[in-house]
């Protein structure tokens, strides 16, 4: 609780106030309310305003967010006074105390006012009724939002016993306005007295839901869109390391030889980080003209740029802010977790340490329970015990223990013991790779060693990655998190027992290569902050790093290729159709051999699964591409993914005989396109046999089949070739609820169409026979021409809560076109903010340009969708040639995707 006078702004340039101004009487009182409402509004926008231009010029977040507060308390002080004056003619005791962050004197722009009207236990209800109603009144009309309490003392103290989190916004109260010694009382007798007795109970639980928050938002300080309030690291965790310090400074007693719990320059540096998230805040709340406390991707520029970052070497703005950013945050959990350290290790929380059995691990190292701790705050206190720092943490990586708040604190004290004798000694080198080797906990360890600085001074290039937003790459956290996540995955393998978490292992085991693998996937990122092109950027800076870690040669050139070449993989089987050859071949003939095969393998599924938009089919998908091109590589003969076409052609025709159907097999095989052979298998072909045949007897306008496998739904249908199929067919998957993952289509020469489309459930929804039923009921409704598949989508759309609801806004509709990697094929790459019936639209828009499409490829980044096509001219049967075509096809499609109706059915170019 704080005292003293309550503002530093006043009225007094204001006529509201001016001693000339009558007293209001009964009849005047609307007429005179309506003269001194516009006076406040006018002096809180003129204050406003003013406190704004300060910010502006770079004032620091707490000096703007205390005269923001202070502007609010000069408000409460003249209504509380007009209210008395005017609504009230009694004099009784009451006091106006601000709470939460308006009682810690700090508003951003849109922050909530908390106020709290307390009275002594026998003030008159209906005075205190009337006094709030009118003081409030005033407040709403002059645009201030406030949340509003009214109690006595003792209905203070019941509300706090009850509820903790009350307790924690009256820690922070504040005298306003009122009587000033009903203020002091309250203080006082209840106060004091409840941290008195509630004291570490109540500082448990507050770090209790501190860790609970930070469970439900993923734990990781790093996420690129950061709720600066409530993630870890974020304002409300230096709210409650302050609440600690303002606790140790109002009982002393109870902390004892613990004080001061922080060093002066912690302090400093912990005020110095708040305030950083402060001022962002003010300028987020500015642009947004909202409260809104997450920085999204499509926020940051403009935010760095208000707030005086410049783009620099080629990288936005906003890259720059979010690394300070990041830093901040990064020391506000520093702070926060070596308070808690401090005082858990003294027994005071629960985590009471006295009792634990205490292991020495080394000669300056001991184990205390689960953690691991340097035995003496000498331990790095001269060069020559550089070393220990490695050891430190393969200690507790081989032993899975969790290193101590008080080892990483020492171990950031003493980072200048990392030089560059450091860095090239190979004894250091062989600690560093037994750490990534280990089975398990590596990823953690790493985070530590990132945390403490260890790694990026071991490091360096790596410690360009901390904090870094790389804004081509559609991750959910910052480079250097994103690595880290990936190694985790790596981790996972030795603990899971899914069957794909086995056949990784299996594979990862035959390499032998644990630690190569792990250190790739550290690494394989370090040129995104370099330029374009960061896999060939990164892979330049291998060599130097290889020497650092004394790899052998062939190591090295291992770690460089997995470097340079940990996209391939991913693209193929995201971006392009490698059921063709000679997709297959090239990709094959650059990865060389099995081994790196495994590797690249298991790089591309972690890297991907770090990414955050990774699912169960993702890893069947990329598993199938993992077979094909092992198939190529082990040397037997073939390219293709099943049969060449003259063994399908035999099976086919066998299965055919069995079942009495020999001349249509043999007049399958004539219709359908020299690539059916190599694509389809066997028993596939029997299926569509069957639907052409239910499609030829006329009584449907289409026949499909829906095979469920493990991780999405594969449909095959038959129609009759017709315009705008395959936009008909992607709209009603997208209507219900299904997204295409995969989509190849065989024109027969007879003109019926044979589609195969992989599908899975939006949102990683379960698989249902309901909903399988009900897209077959679509699909025979809409072809049937029974209903619109237009009313269908937008009936979709209106069922999606609007918060999820994707916004075309959000970035712009890139297209890119490909001539070369496929001999038959134009290749069409969209990408573009995700929507309901993007897909539709983006083919229906292909259609209307007079284009086939046979294969399509469709994934989904976070908020962005990219799909590709391979596409033929529909009446010449090639790829597209003309340049001007090109052009003008490109600019239907942005036009489309950038529509935020549905398209409809309007030819671009004929």
């Amino acid at each position: 609780m704080s005292h003293g006078k309550p503002c530093t702004v006043t009225f007094k340039e204001t006529t509201v106030l001016d001693p000339s101004v009558p007293s209001f009487s009964p009849q005047g009182r609307r007429s005179e309310r309506t003269q001194v409402l516009k006076g406040l509004k006018d002096f809180v926008r003129r204050e406003r305003a003013l406190t704004y231009k300060l910010h502006r010029e770079g004032a620091s977040g707490r000096t703007v967010a205390k005269r923001l507060a202070r502007l609010i308390d000069a408000v409460i002080v003249f209504a509380h006074q007009y209210a008395r004056e005017v609504a009230c003619d009694e004099e009784t005791p009451v006091v106006w105390i601000a709470t939460g962050s308006y009682g810690r004197g700090e508003l951003n722009p849109f922050s909530d006012i908390d106020l709290t009207l307390l009275h002594s236990g026998d003030t008159p209800a209906a005075y205190v009724e009337h006094l709030m109603s009118a003081v409030l009144q005033l407040l709403w009309d002059a645009g201030l939002g406030v949340s509003h309490a009214c109690r006595n003392s003792e209905g203070c103290r019941q509300a706090m016993e009850k509820d903790y989190i009350t307790a924690s916004t009256l820690l922070e109260s504040r005298y306003v306005t009122g009587d000033e010694s009903l203020c002091k009382q309250f203080e006082n007798e209840v106060l004091l007295k409840f941290f008195s007795n509630n004291l570490f109970s109540f500082i448990t639980d507050r770090i209790e839901e501190a860790r609970n928050r930070h469970r439900s938002r993923g734990m990781s300080p790093y996420l690129i869109e950061p709720n600066i309030k409530e993630n870890p690291g974020g304002l409300r965790d230096a709210q409650l390391t302050s609440w600690i310090l303002q606790l140790s400074q109002l009982l002393p007693s109870q902390f004892g030889n613990l004080l001061p719990l922080l060093k002066e320059e912690e302090v400093l540096s912990l005020q110095k980080a708040r305030d950083l998230l402060l001022r962002i805040r003010t300028q987020l709340h500015l642009i947004s003209e909202r409260k809104n406390d997450v920085l999204e991707r499509a926020l940051q520029e403009e935010v760095a740029r208000s707030l005086g970052y410049k783009e620099n070497n080629g990288l936005p703005a906003a890259t720059e802010l979010m690394r300070d950013y990041f830093t901040a945050v990064g020391k506000i959990r520093f702070h926060l977790n070596t308070t808690l350290s401090r005082l858990e290790g003294a027994g005071r929380l629960s985590a009471d340490y006295r009792g634990v059995s205490r292991r020495p691990m080394g000669p300056d190292t001991v184990a205390i329970g689960k953690n691991l701790y340097f035995s003496s705050e000498n331990a790095l206190d001269s060069p020559w015990k550089a070393k220990k720092m490695m050891e430190f943490f393969l200690t507790a990586q081989r032993h899975h223990l969790e290193p101590s708040q008080q080892a990483l604190k020492l171990l950031y004290e003493h980072l200048e013991l990392v030089d560059q004798g450091f860095r090239s000694d190979p004894e250091i080198a062989k600690l560093f790779m037994g750490i990534l080797e280990g089975t398990g906990d590596v990823s953690k360890i790493l985070s530590h060693m990132r945390d403490c600085g260890l790694l990026g001074r071991y490091i360096p290039e790596f410690d360009d990655l901390v904090g870094f937003v790389h804004y081509e790459s559609l991750h959910r956290h910052t480079v250097d998190e994103h690595s880290l996540l990936a190694i985790d995955a790596v981790d996972k393998l030795s603990q899971g027992d899914r069957p794909e978490e086995a056949q990784k292992r299996k594979l990862l085991d035959e390499t032998g290569k644990q630690a190569l693998l792990r250190l790739a996937l550290l690494l394989h990122d370090i040129g995104k902050p370099r330029g374009p092109h960061h896999s060939l950027l990164g892979a330049a800076v291998i060599p130097t790093i290889a020497r650092r870690l004394y790899l052998a040669e062939e190591d090295a050139r291992l770690l460089e290729f997995l470097v340079e070449n940990h996209l391939e993989m991913a693209y193929l089987f995201e971006r392009r159709d490698h059921g063709e050859e000679s997709a297959l071949a090239a990709f094959a003939e650059k990865v060389g051999n099995l081994t790196n095969l495994k590797l690249l393998y298991i790089l591309t599924s972690a890297d991907n699964k770090a990414s955050g938009s990774w699912f169960a089919w993702h890893d069947s998908l990329l598993w199938e591409l993992y077979q094909k091109a092992a198939i190529v590589l082990s040397g037997d003969g073939t390219t293709g993914a099943t049969k060449s076409p003259k063994t399908f052609k035999e099976e086919f025709l066998e299965l055919a005989r069995e079942r009495g159907m020999a001349e249509e097999a043999v007049r399958h095989c004539e219709a359908v396109p020299p690539r059916y052979a190599i694509e389809v298998r066997p028993a596939e072909a029997m299926i569509h046999l069957k639907l052409i045949q239910e499609l030829k007897k006329g009584k449907t306008p289409i026949a499909l089949y829906f095979s469920p496998m493990a991780t999405f739904l594969e449909v095959w249908l038959s129609t009759e070739d017709r315009p705008a199929s395959f936009s008909q067919i992607s709209g009603i998957f997208a209507a219900g609820g299904l997204s295409i993952i995969s989509a190849q289509a065989y024109t027969r020469k007879d003109g019926i169409i044979l589609d195969r489309f992989r599908v899975v459930p939006v949102e990683g929804q379960p698989l249902t026979d309901k909903l399988s039923q009900e897209v077959q009921r679509n699909f025979l409704d809409i072809f049937g021409g029974k209903r619109s598949l237009i009313e269908m989508l937008r009936s979709r759309q209106r069922r999606i809560v609007p918060g999820k609801r994707p916004s075309v806004s959000k970035g712009p509709t890139r297209v890119y076109t490909d001539n070369e990697s496929s001999p038959e094929y134009t290749i069409i790459e969209v990408v573009s903010p995700d929507r309901v019936g993007l897909l539709y639209t983006i083919s229906l828009c292909l259609a209307n340009c007079g284009l086939d499409i046979h294969f399509a490829k469709v994934a989904t980044k976070l908020d962005r969708a990219i799909d590709v096509f391979y596409v033929t001219d529909k009446v010449r049967r090639t790829k597209l040639l003309e340049e001007e075509r090109i052009v003008q096809i490109k600019q239907a499609l942005i036009e489309a995707c950038t529509d935020v109706t549905l398209y409809e059915d309007k030819r671009h170019i004929s």
